[in-house]
């Protein structure tokens, strides 16, 4: 019976020690499962947004070129007309050009698996380049768009075709939040110290204060 019952108790000792053990080790795994699940739609949230907001961009230009194109197929047009429409269709053309190349090395960035090359550069020529692609297209969106450029140089080291990928978000985004027209945006470069700071400013409806903290 002592036998019988050390037993017992052995097992008892052993169930006190180990049970909670074993509870902890469950919920550890639960938790994990749980974070993963959480992630895994956030992901599909983010491409479900990312789709949705690519397929708005190529989808806008593309109904105003067929406007266009079918306004001059069947209506007789001055010339004049005619060269502002085509002017109009260069424009669209060029929006969605740029948007291809927005898209394609986003997926570049995304799937590198090498470090970027960051290479000497000054900012302010930089951004002169960016602008100055992207600024036909930013016009025909009903933008006023002005730029200050820093007096002095602004040595970087950059990956351009990131930095490019980044500034034409901020102008894009610029322009879509921003209801008024004309939508005024200002970009403006300084340098303070040993940091280099360029703006984006827009008249839009800024970030709600709950999604500033995703930011």
């Amino acid at each position: 019976a002592r036998a019988f019952t050390g037993e017992q108790n052995g097992y008892i000792r052993m169930f006190a020690f180990e049970g909670p053990f074993f509870v902890v080790v469950i919920l550890a795994g639960l938790y994990v499962i749980a974070r993963s699940l959480k992630a895994e739609r956030e992901m599909k949230r983010r491409q479900q947004n990312f789709l949705s907001a690519i397929t708005h961009e190529f989808k806008t230009p593309m109904s105003t070129l067929r406007l266009l194109i079918e306004t001059v197929l069947f209506r007789p047009l001055s010339a004049e007309k005619q060269k502002s429409y085509l002017e109009k269709m260069s424009s669209e053309l060029t929006r969605l050009e740029q948007t291809s190349e927005h898209v394609l090395a986003a997926a570049r960035l995304e799937h590198s698996e090498s470090a970027p090359v960051l290479e000497s550069l000054e900012l302010n020529s930089v951004v002169q380049g960016i602008i100055g692609k992207a600024r036909s297209g930013l016009e025909a969106r009903g933008v006023v768009l002005s730029v200050d450029y820093s007096p002095e140089t602004l040595p970087v080291s950059l990956d351009a075709n990131a930095f490019s990928v980044v500034l034409n978000n901020l102008l894009d985004n610029a322009v879509k939040y921003s209801p008024n027209v004309p939508k005024v945006v200002k970009v403006r470069l300084e340098r303070q110290n040993d940091l280099v700071q360029i703006h984006v400013d827009d008249e839009g409806i800024g970030i709600p204060d709950k999604e500033l903290s995703h930011v």
